[in-house]
Protein backbone atom coordinates (compact mmCIF):
# COMPACT_ATOMS: atom_id res chain seq x y z
CA UNK A 1 0.00 0.00 0.00
CA UNK A 2 1.22 3.30 -0.93
CA UNK A 3 1.41 6.47 1.14
CA UNK A 4 1.89 9.78 0.31
CA UNK A 5 3.53 12.35 2.12
CA UNK A 6 5.17 15.92 1.87
CA UNK A 7 9.08 15.92 2.31
CA UNK A 8 9.98 19.91 1.82
CA UNK A 9 7.89 20.63 -0.36
CA UNK A 10 7.95 17.72 -2.42
CA UNK A 11 4.88 14.72 -2.36
CA UNK A 12 6.72 11.54 -2.19
CA UNK A 13 4.96 8.02 -2.31
CA UNK A 14 6.62 5.18 -0.81
CA UNK A 15 5.20 1.71 0.59
CA UNK A 16 3.45 1.97 4.12
CA UNK A 17 5.86 1.38 6.78
CA UNK A 18 8.65 3.03 5.27
CA UNK A 19 10.59 4.99 7.08
CA UNK A 20 11.13 9.08 6.94
CA UNK A 21 14.92 8.53 6.52
CA UNK A 22 14.66 5.98 3.78
CA UNK A 23 11.91 7.99 1.77
CA UNK A 24 13.59 11.23 1.58
CA UNK A 25 17.07 9.43 0.51
CA UNK A 26 14.34 7.85 -2.40
CA UNK A 27 13.51 11.68 -2.70
CA UNK A 28 16.87 12.84 -3.23
CA UNK A 29 16.84 14.83 0.27
CA UNK A 30 20.10 14.15 1.74
CA UNK A 31 19.38 14.04 5.84
CA UNK A 32 22.92 12.86 7.52
CA UNK A 33 23.00 9.28 9.72
CA UNK A 34 25.77 7.71 11.38
CA UNK A 35 24.37 4.84 13.25
CA UNK A 36 21.80 4.26 10.02
CA UNK A 37 22.30 0.96 7.36
CA UNK A 38 20.02 -0.09 5.11
CA UNK A 39 20.39 -3.80 5.99
CA UNK A 40 19.62 -3.37 9.58
CA UNK A 41 17.15 -2.44 11.98
CA UNK A 42 17.28 1.43 12.82
CA UNK A 43 18.26 2.43 16.55
CA UNK A 44 18.28 6.31 16.43
CA UNK A 45 20.86 6.74 18.70
CA UNK A 46 23.08 8.98 16.65
CA UNK A 47 20.03 11.74 16.64
CA UNK A 48 21.39 13.20 13.48
CA UNK A 49 18.47 12.49 11.37
CA UNK A 50 16.64 14.73 13.33
CA UNK A 51 13.96 15.94 11.10
CA UNK A 52 10.53 18.18 11.93
CA UNK A 53 7.10 16.29 11.20
CA UNK A 54 3.65 18.36 11.10
CA UNK A 55 0.17 16.47 11.40
CA UNK A 56 -2.79 18.88 11.74
CA UNK A 57 -1.41 21.52 14.45
CA UNK A 58 0.58 19.09 15.90
CA UNK A 59 4.23 19.84 14.95
CA UNK A 60 7.33 17.39 17.07
CA UNK A 61 11.17 16.90 15.82
CA UNK A 62 11.77 13.09 15.88
CA UNK A 63 14.74 11.02 14.18
CA UNK A 64 13.95 9.83 11.00
CA UNK A 65 15.64 6.43 10.71
CA UNK A 66 13.04 5.21 13.15
CA UNK A 67 9.75 6.94 12.20
CA UNK A 68 7.76 4.73 9.73
CA UNK A 69 5.30 7.10 7.41
CA UNK A 70 1.49 5.17 8.38
CA UNK A 71 -0.93 7.91 6.76
CA UNK A 72 -1.29 10.58 5.10
CA UNK A 73 -1.58 14.40 5.58
CA UNK A 74 1.88 14.63 7.24
CA UNK A 75 4.02 17.62 6.15
CA UNK A 76 7.96 16.79 6.60
CA UNK A 77 10.86 19.83 6.91
CA UNK A 78 14.45 18.40 6.73
CA UNK A 79 16.02 21.76 6.99
CA UNK A 80 14.22 23.82 9.21
CA UNK A 81 16.03 26.23 11.53
CA UNK A 82 15.07 24.73 14.46
CA UNK A 83 15.97 21.28 12.67
CA UNK A 84 19.82 22.53 11.58
CA UNK A 85 20.32 24.13 14.85
CA UNK A 86 19.84 20.93 16.99
CA UNK A 87 21.35 18.64 14.35
CA UNK A 88 24.60 21.18 14.79
CA UNK A 89 24.23 21.05 18.52
CA UNK A 90 23.95 17.16 18.26
CA UNK A 91 27.31 16.62 15.48
CA UNK A 92 29.05 19.20 18.39
CA UNK A 93 28.93 16.24 20.76
CA UNK A 94 29.81 13.64 18.44
CA UNK A 95 32.78 15.81 17.64
CA UNK A 96 33.97 15.92 21.32
CA UNK A 97 33.82 12.32 21.16
CA UNK A 98 35.48 11.63 18.43
CA UNK A 99 37.74 14.31 17.14
CA UNK A 100 39.94 11.92 15.56
CA UNK A 101 37.82 10.58 13.42
CA UNK A 102 37.84 11.28 9.81
CA UNK A 103 34.32 10.27 9.00
CA UNK A 104 32.71 12.05 12.05
CA UNK A 105 34.64 14.88 10.97
CA UNK A 106 33.38 14.86 7.39
CA UNK A 107 30.05 14.34 8.37
CA UNK A 108 30.53 17.59 10.63
CA UNK A 109 32.07 19.46 7.89
CA UNK A 110 29.17 18.95 5.26
CA UNK A 111 27.07 20.16 8.09
CA UNK A 112 29.20 23.50 8.86
CA UNK A 113 30.43 21.79 11.95
CA UNK A 114 34.15 22.43 12.53
CA UNK A 115 34.47 23.03 16.01
CA UNK A 116 32.67 21.60 19.53
CA UNK A 117 31.73 23.82 22.20
CA UNK A 118 32.30 20.54 24.85
CA UNK A 119 34.34 18.83 26.46
CA UNK A 120 35.25 15.17 25.57
CA UNK A 121 32.54 13.05 27.38
CA UNK A 122 35.24 10.42 28.32
CA UNK A 123 35.59 9.81 32.60
CA UNK A 124 38.42 12.11 33.80
CA UNK A 125 41.82 9.90 33.95
CA UNK A 126 40.74 7.41 31.27
CA UNK A 127 43.53 6.20 29.06
CA UNK A 128 43.50 7.72 25.55
CA UNK A 129 44.05 4.68 24.26
CA UNK A 130 41.05 3.12 25.15
CA UNK A 131 39.33 3.62 22.00
CA UNK A 132 35.73 2.37 23.33
CA UNK A 133 35.52 5.49 25.20
CA UNK A 134 37.35 7.92 23.21
CA UNK A 135 36.83 6.91 19.53
CA UNK A 136 33.72 5.07 19.68
CA UNK A 137 30.39 7.14 19.07
CA UNK A 138 27.85 4.06 20.35
CA UNK A 139 26.31 3.68 17.11
CA UNK A 140 25.06 0.21 18.12
CA UNK A 141 26.02 -0.92 14.31
CA UNK A 142 28.45 -3.14 15.04
CA UNK A 143 26.46 -4.61 17.62
CA UNK A 144 23.54 -5.06 15.44
CA UNK A 145 25.40 -6.76 12.40
CA UNK A 146 26.58 -9.10 14.94
CA UNK A 147 23.75 -10.20 15.99
CA UNK A 148 21.06 -9.52 13.01
CA UNK A 149 22.89 -10.56 10.34
CA UNK A 150 25.94 -13.06 11.24
CA UNK A 151 23.79 -14.78 14.29
CA UNK A 152 26.91 -14.92 16.97
CA UNK A 153 25.74 -11.81 19.18
CA UNK A 154 29.59 -11.65 20.17
CA UNK A 155 29.82 -8.19 21.26
CA UNK A 156 27.13 -5.98 22.82
CA UNK A 157 26.66 -2.69 24.95
CA UNK A 158 28.65 -2.65 28.64
CA UNK A 159 29.07 -0.32 31.58
CA UNK A 160 26.72 3.14 32.31
CA UNK A 161 27.03 6.57 31.90
CA UNK A 162 30.10 7.77 30.71
CA UNK A 163 31.39 4.42 30.63
CA UNK A 164 29.29 2.89 28.42
CA UNK A 165 31.09 1.15 25.80
CA UNK A 166 30.65 -1.26 23.15
CA UNK A 167 32.66 -4.73 24.38
CA UNK A 168 33.28 -7.99 24.48
CA UNK A 169 31.94 -10.54 27.42
CA UNK A 170 34.28 -9.18 30.31
CA UNK A 171 36.25 -7.34 27.55
CA UNK A 172 37.98 -10.78 26.51
CA UNK A 173 38.53 -12.70 23.59
CA UNK A 174 35.13 -13.82 22.63
CA UNK A 175 33.99 -17.12 22.29
CA UNK A 176 31.57 -16.50 19.76
CA UNK A 177 33.52 -14.06 17.80
CA UNK A 178 33.82 -16.05 13.96
CA UNK A 179 36.20 -13.27 12.84
CA UNK A 180 34.35 -11.78 9.70
CA UNK A 181 35.01 -8.26 9.88
CA UNK A 182 31.08 -7.53 9.78
CA UNK A 183 31.35 -5.37 12.69
CA UNK A 184 34.18 -2.94 10.98
CA UNK A 185 32.64 -2.90 7.64
CA UNK A 186 29.38 -1.21 9.38
CA UNK A 187 31.76 0.99 12.13
CA UNK A 188 30.95 4.49 10.68
CA UNK A 189 34.33 6.19 12.59
CA UNK A 190 36.79 3.19 11.35
CA UNK A 191 37.55 2.50 15.15
CA UNK A 192 36.90 -1.43 15.06
CA UNK A 193 39.73 -2.85 12.74
CA UNK A 194 40.75 -6.14 10.87
CA UNK A 195 44.89 -6.53 11.48
CA UNK A 196 45.60 -9.91 10.08
CA UNK A 197 48.83 -10.76 11.14
CA UNK A 198 52.09 -13.24 9.73
CA UNK A 199 51.90 -15.39 12.45
CA UNK A 200 48.21 -16.10 11.01
CA UNK A 201 46.22 -14.81 13.15
CA UNK A 202 43.22 -11.91 12.88
CA UNK A 203 42.61 -9.75 15.95
CA UNK A 204 40.10 -7.32 16.18
CA UNK A 205 42.16 -4.81 18.98
CA UNK A 206 39.34 -2.85 19.86
CA UNK A 207 37.36 -6.19 20.61
CA UNK A 208 40.27 -7.68 22.36
CA UNK A 209 39.72 -10.63 19.78
CA UNK A 210 41.98 -12.60 18.09
CA UNK A 211 41.05 -15.95 15.57
CA UNK A 212 43.17 -17.85 13.87
CA UNK A 213 43.20 -17.86 9.71
CA UNK A 214 43.06 -20.78 7.44
CA UNK A 215 45.84 -21.21 4.88
CA UNK A 216 45.46 -22.08 1.03
CA UNK A 217 46.61 -25.45 0.98
CA UNK A 218 48.31 -24.77 -1.90
CA UNK A 219 50.10 -21.51 -1.72
CA UNK A 220 49.96 -20.96 2.51
CA UNK A 221 48.30 -17.84 1.82
CA UNK A 222 46.10 -17.12 4.49
CA UNK A 223 42.09 -17.62 3.50
CA UNK A 224 39.53 -16.49 6.46
CA UNK A 225 39.09 -17.17 9.74
CA UNK A 226 39.01 -20.75 10.83
CA UNK A 227 35.85 -20.73 12.51
CA UNK A 228 34.22 -18.65 9.90
CA UNK A 229 34.70 -21.30 7.49
CA UNK A 230 33.46 -23.82 9.49
CA UNK A 231 30.03 -21.67 9.96
CA UNK A 232 30.31 -21.54 6.16
CA UNK A 233 30.71 -24.91 5.37
CA UNK A 234 28.12 -26.11 7.97
CA UNK A 235 25.69 -23.57 5.72
CA UNK A 236 26.75 -25.09 2.37
CA UNK A 237 27.82 -27.99 2.49
CA UNK A 238 28.73 -28.30 -1.35
CA UNK A 239 31.40 -25.44 -0.87
CA UNK A 240 33.53 -27.38 1.51
CA UNK A 241 35.84 -28.02 -1.17
CA UNK A 242 36.99 -24.56 -1.99
CA UNK A 243 36.98 -23.58 1.56
CA UNK A 244 40.62 -24.96 1.55
CA UNK A 245 41.98 -23.04 -1.05
CA UNK A 246 42.71 -18.79 -1.01
CA UNK A 247 40.77 -16.86 -3.69
CA UNK A 248 43.80 -16.86 -6.29
CA UNK A 249 44.37 -20.48 -6.14
CA UNK A 250 40.23 -21.00 -5.70
CA UNK A 251 40.38 -19.23 -9.49
CA UNK A 252 43.40 -20.87 -11.17
CA UNK A 253 41.74 -24.26 -10.00
CA UNK A 254 38.68 -22.94 -11.85
CA UNK A 255 40.45 -21.74 -14.56
CA UNK A 256 41.95 -25.75 -14.82
CA UNK A 257 39.35 -27.26 -14.46
CA UNK A 258 37.17 -24.94 -17.34
CA UNK A 259 40.12 -25.51 -19.49
CA UNK A 260 39.62 -29.56 -19.24
CA UNK A 261 36.27 -29.01 -19.55
CA UNK A 262 36.66 -27.21 -22.66
CA UNK A 263 39.37 -29.50 -24.09
CA UNK A 264 36.98 -32.85 -23.40
CA UNK A 265 34.29 -31.04 -25.47
CA UNK A 266 35.08 -29.41 -28.03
Amino acid sequence: MKVTIVIDGTEVSVEKGTSLLVAARRAGIAIPALCFHDALEPYGSCRLCLVEVTRGTRRRMTTSCNYPVNGEGETVSTSSPAVLRARAVVMELLLARCPGSEQVRATAASMGVTASRFPAPAPAGVDAEDEALVDCILCGLCVRACAEKIGASAIGFAERGPWRRVASPFQVNAAACIGCGACAAVCPTGVIRLEDGPDGVRRIPFLHTAVPLRRCAECGAAVAPEVQLEVIAKQAAAAQAGLALCPSCRSRDFAAKMARWTAATS
